[in-house]
Parts: structure tokens; C-alpha cells; sequence
């Protein structure tokens, strides 16, 4: 029976970038990576991407079909910005990494324990696929009665990896690979 391999520690996620089964490079001037002891951090991009419709304060109740393509209109925020997230507002954002997976890497990205405790939540879809190569789109939500101001390029998040030790196909080729920026549902586009 074949099993995954373990989970990398800090030096093996810094082995896996010297191979380059795992590239991550910053859209930003900073080329700074963040590798703890299990996972390596990520940084908000100074973007977010506002349901379209979606009214904090004047909730319209329509429903939402996921079927239906969505759009989320990115608003740019100069460099050191802050991504401000209304009570109850639920937004798009993006890392400012780039990252490339090979065909035997995959991830897990949550969000950092400071951040959530504050009432900041970072994602609701964690998995990055075996071969994925982009930008991650994160999915913020801001849990309490109180404005969040996230200073642009925060460290808001992390990734564990898993290595796979067999392998049949090619790795992850779908509707989100290779995306920069914020990117919207494209639930529409599933197969059944």
C-alpha cells in the first residue's frame, strides 16, 4: 500500500526550494520568506476584491446561485495601505507570493492563530493541489462588530506540505492554475 510521506519540517521545506519541487517568489520588492518549524507563512497582497452586490450594512437577501458567474471588482491599495474589512464583511484578497508546487507537492494553507484570534478569518478552501502553480486567493471574513484593518503585506497565514511518494498523473491543471491577482468563483465551470 503506498502512504504519503510525512510532512516537512522548516529545513524540509527549505530542501524541497533548493531542489525546486517548490518555488515561492514575492510579487513585492521583499523577497523575505517566513519557514517555521511545520509550514511556511504567507503575506496579504495589498488587494481586496468585494462581493459584487454584497452590502454590509443593507443586506439584499438575494440568493446566491453557484452556477452563476461571479464577478468580485479588485480595488488596488497604495503600498502600506491598510485592507480595511467591515463588521461582518466578507471579501477577496490574494497572497503576495507566487507559488509553484510540483507534481508530488501539495498544500494546506489556514490561517495564523494571532489572526484568528482577533476574529479575522483567513479561509474556508485549503487545499492546494499537487502541481498547482499561482497566486493563492484568500477568502477573508471579519467575524466581529468591529472594523479589521490587515496592513498590506501581513503575514496572515500558513502552508504545511505534504509529499506524495507515488504518483500517476500530472499534478493539478484547472480552472484556478496559473492565476495572479484576486480570482473569482469559477464554480460555474465544475463538471458534474
Amino acid at each position: 500500500m503506498n502512504t504519503p510521506d510525512t510532512i516537512p519540517s522548516g529545513v524540509g521545506i527549505e530542501e524541497m526550494m533548493r531542489r525546486d519541487h517548490l518555488n515561492v517568489s514575492r510579487q513585492s520588492d521583499n523577497n523575505d520568506l517566513h519557514i517555521g518549524p511545520s509550514s511556511l507563512d504567507f503575506h496579504i497582497a495589498p488587494e481586496k476584491g468585494a462581493v459584487q452586490g454584497q452590502n454590509t450594512v443593507r443586506e439584499t437577501k438575494q440568493p446566491i446561485n453557484l452556477d452563476d458567474k461571479r464577478t468580485y471588482p479588485g480595488v488596488t491599495y497604495l503600498d502600506r495601505d491598510p485592507i480595511r474589512l467591515e463588521p461582518h464583511e466578507f471579501a477577496l484578497a490574494t497572497t503576495d507570493e507566487y507559488f509553484e508546487l510540483d507534481k508530488q507537492l501539495m498544500g494546506f494553507m489556514h490561517g495564523r492563530s494571532s489572526i484568528g484570534r482577533v476574529g479575522l478569518f483567513i479561509e474556508n478552501a485549503g487545499l492546494i493541489d499537487r502541481g498547482f502553480e499561482g497566486q493563492l486567493t484568500l477568502e477573508l471574513f471579519n467575524a466581529t462588530a468591529n472594523v479589521i484593518e490587515i496592513p498590506a503585506f501581513k503575514r496572515v497565514g500558513q502552508i504545511a506540505f505534504f509529499s506524495h511518494d507515488y504518483v500517476l498523473d500530472d499534478g493539478y491543471d484547472g480552472k484556478y492554475n496559473e492565476q495572479e491577482s484576486i480570482t473569482s468563483s469559477r464554480g460555474y465551470r465544475d463538471e458534474d
